[in-house]
C-alpha cells in the first residue's frame, strides 16, 4: 500500500504531543515491517487542490483498477477508465510533489525529536 499525505498531518494534534510522537514512530515501524510506502508532500512543495482519494489495484487479479473518493455521506466507486486515468494522474502529481521515501523518513525523525 501506498500513502500520500501532507506535512499537515504529521504536525497536526491529535491526543498530545506524547500521543503524535508515538503515532510517528508506529509509521516508522509499520514502513519497516510491512509492504507500506509513506510519502510526504512538504509544505514547501506547490499547492494543489487536494481531496480523499484511492485507487485500488490488484496485482495478478482480473478485476480492473477501481477508484474511491471520500466523502461525508460515504464512499463512491467509479471504475470507468476515463475516472480510472484521471486519478491515476493526479495520484502521479502527488507523488511527484512528495519526498522520497528516504526524506520522508527524515522529516518523521525530526518531527519525532522536536526539530523541525
Amino acid at each position: 500500500m501506498e500513502f500520500i499525505v501532507s506535512e499537515a498531518a504529521l504536525h497536526q494534534q491529535v491526543g498530545g504531543p506524547e500521543v503524535m510522537a508515538e503515532q510517528l514512530v508506529s509509521l516508522l515501524d509499520d514502513m519497516k515491517t510491512r509492504p507500506i510506502t509513506l510519502r510526504v508532500v512538504p509544505f514547501g512543495a506547490v499547492a494543489m487542490p487536494t481531496h480523499m482519494v484511492h485507487l485500488l489495484e490488484f496485482a495478478g487479479a482480473d478485476e480492473e483498477p477501481t477508484t474511491a473518493f471520500d466523502s461525508q455521506s460515504g464512499m463512491t466507486f467509479q471504475s470507468r477508465p476515463r475516472q480510472v486515468r484521471e486519478t491515476q494522474h493526479y495520484i502521479e502529481a502527488m507523488r511527484t510533489l512528495s519526498l522520497s521515501v528516504e526524506e520522508t523518513i527524515k522529516l518523521i525523525q525530526s518531527i519525532i525529536k522536536g526539530t523541525s
